[in-house]
């Protein structure tokens, strides 16, 4: 009997000493570690931005606005007045309309450099929609700009405008000054030009439609690629020294393509515009285009200067497929066809000659131009 009682009492005494390690071990300072804290955000945590809540406004501090609600502005005065640096507006999707007597839109002053507005709609506004072109480096993105009664946009030197649609403004569609990123927008229905952007800009896939003046026009200096420009005055006029390439010009009531000295037209195609499909002044290239027109009126390569290269391109249906007007042009490789008159080369150009369908099998000159 006592040797059977042994195993209760270790038991007994394992489970008196796991006790207490289990109570000891419960325990802990019953100190506070400070003063209690909140645990929840705050507002300014939340939403770090300021919030425009009604028009007009204006904005002297840096930082970041945004709006929640549609807003509508009153007379007299600007929708908002941007006069600090350093702001950035989110419209947030909603729309700001203008009221009879009132201003811009937006506004910035030229004190207002890297200025950003994005993601709204700004109509009605009796000057512009958004006037951004007084500060250097502005940037607007994600813009509908429509029925305003200047501009829909003007965007100052150095600045960006992406994702934009300029539609039935009673100024210029989008607007920009030196120095000018105008990417992936449109601009249409607008009654002067839709894109018109001055020296040393880049226009990169841009739609501008049914302008009543230019369609896309730029000063000196510009690079224009991926864009269309239909149903306006001309399609694309540019200064000199400008770059053209990837870009289509129909059915405007001017030229498709019209460029000054100095510049590069490639790899366009122009079509049924009331005048030429490419003019060029003096030192341009035109090369490899497209050009088909209207077989009462147009021309569809056109150089009234000198010293041009007209190479590589296919002029069809047209009043006249090439005009080389000037002196000392070099004109080779070029096919043409179907055209009322036949091509007209001034004296005193340098042309391949200009072989006939019967003997394109024959020929063997690297120069020569097929008149079809």
């Amino acid at each position: 009997m006592k040797t059977r009682s042994l195993p209760l009492v270790g038991a007994l005494i394992f489970l008196g000493v796991n006790s207490r390690i289990s109570i000891a071990l419960s325990q802990g300072s019953l100190t506070p570690p400070g003063a209690p804290a909140p645990t929840m955000k705050t507002l300014s945590q939340v939403e770090p931005r300021t919030l425009i809540s009604s028009l007009p406004i204006v904005i002297s501090t840096p930082g970041s606005y945004y709006v929640t609600t549609n807003l509508t502005g009153v007379a007299g005065t600007n929708g908002v007045t941007i006069l600090a640096d350093g702001v950035s507006l989110d419209l947030c999707g909603f729309v700001l309309t203008g009221v009879t007597g009132s201003s811009n839109g937006i506004w910035a002053a030229s004190s207002a450099r890297n200025v950003a507005v994005r993601n709204g709609i700004l109509n009605n506004w009796p000057h512009r929609g958004a006037d951004l072109g007084n500060p250097l480096d502005a940037q607007a993105q994600d813009l509908r700009l429509s029925n305003n009664g200047g501009d829909g946009l003007l965007i100052g030197s150095g600045g960006i405008v992406t994702h934009c649609l300029a539609t039935l403004n009673g100024g210029n569609g989008i607007a920009g000054f030196n120095g000018c990123l105008i990417n992936e927008s449109s601009a249409c229905n607008n009654s002067v030009a839709g894109i018109d952007v001055s020296f040393g800009c880049t226009i990169h896939d841009c739609s501008a439609y049914d302008n009543t003046g230019n369609n896309i026009e730029a000063s000196a200096g510009c690079t224009i690629t991926g864009c269309t420009a239909n149903n306006g005055g001309s399609g694309i006029v540019t200064a000199g020294r400008c770059h053209i390439a990837h870009c289509s010009a129909s059915d405007n009531s001017g030229i498709g393509i019209w460029v000054n000295d100095g510049s590069t037209v490639r790899d366009c195609t122009t079509g049924a515009n009331a005048g030429d499909g490419i003019r060029v002044n003096s030192y341009c290239v035109v090369a490899e285009n497209t050009c088909q027109g209207t077989a009462s009126t147009n021309t569809a390569i056109r150089a009234v200067g000198s010293y041009n290269r007209i190479e590589a391109n296919h002029a069809a249906f047209s009043y006249r497929g090439l005009s080389i007007q000037g002196t000392a042009n070099l004109v080779i490789r070029n096919n043409t066809g179907n055209t009322t008159m036949a091509n007209f080369i001034a004296a005193n150009n340098l042309a391949g000659p200009f072989i006939n369908a019967a003997a394109i099998a024959t020929n063997t000159n690297p120069h020569a131009n097929y008149a079809q």
